[in-house]
């Protein structure tokens, strides 16, 4: 009985010492302050030296420029608001920002693509042709202006649905926020395949 007390008590002791020893290397490595999480090699560090490489490589948007418009598909409509899923800004941006909540006050104006009729548009494209071809060598006579294959229709927010892909405009910066309000909204159409131009 004396010879199962000791073994009781020494392997007590060990683990005691043991708890203590990890508690105590534990609070020296993990302290907020300590080395591990200040400094050049740590995870935040590696992180910003990672995004400034894409950045420097060409593969992300610049932390400078101010993002004013975004597009992408509705995931829900709201109210007055829609929830917007976009596609990431930046290789290595926060994730949660790949959905947005675009707020519609009184101010903000909302319109629909419409694909001007496709035999109309191409009777445009030639005329604007013509101008381009008779202005080279010529006096300039102005900006020639293309033809927009779009014209705007304004909607109620009753008109934007689950699915569409919409493009929002800001007046402020939206890069970082997770919620703006939109200054205008345009619901994207696809274009429908225009007649083949004549052959002259």
């Amino acid at each position: 009985m004396n010879e199962q007390i000791k073994k009781i008590i020494i392997i007590g002791g060990v683990i005691v010492i043991t708890l203590a020893i990890g508690i105590w290397i534990g609070s020296v490595a993990f302290d907020p302050t300590g080395p591990l999480l200040t400094g050049e090699n740590t995870y935040q560090a590696g992180w910003d030296a990672a995004k400034k490489r894409l950045a420097d490589s060409g593969y992300a948007v610049p932390a400078a420029i101010e993002v004013l418009h975004m597009g992408g598909e509705v995931i829900e409509v709201r109210s007055n608001e829609v929830v917007l899923k976009i596609r990431p800004l930046e290789p290595l941006a926060d994730p949660e920002l790949d959905m947005r909540i675009v707020k519609i006050d009184a101010n903000t104006i909302i319109y629909r693509a419409v694909q001007k009729d496709p035999i109309a548009y191409q009777k445009e494209v030639q005329e604007y042709n013509k101008k381009i071809q008779q202005s080279i060598g010529g006096p300039a006579a102005g900006a020639i202006i293309p033809p927009q294959m779009f014209l705007q229709e304004k909607i109620l927010v009753s008109g934007i649905q689950k699915g569409d892909q919409i493009l929002v405009g800001a007046t402020q910066n939206v890069k970082e926020a997770k919620e703006f309000v939109a200054a205008t909204i345009t619901v994207q159409t696809l274009p429908a395949i225009a007649p083949p131009a004549p052959v002259q």
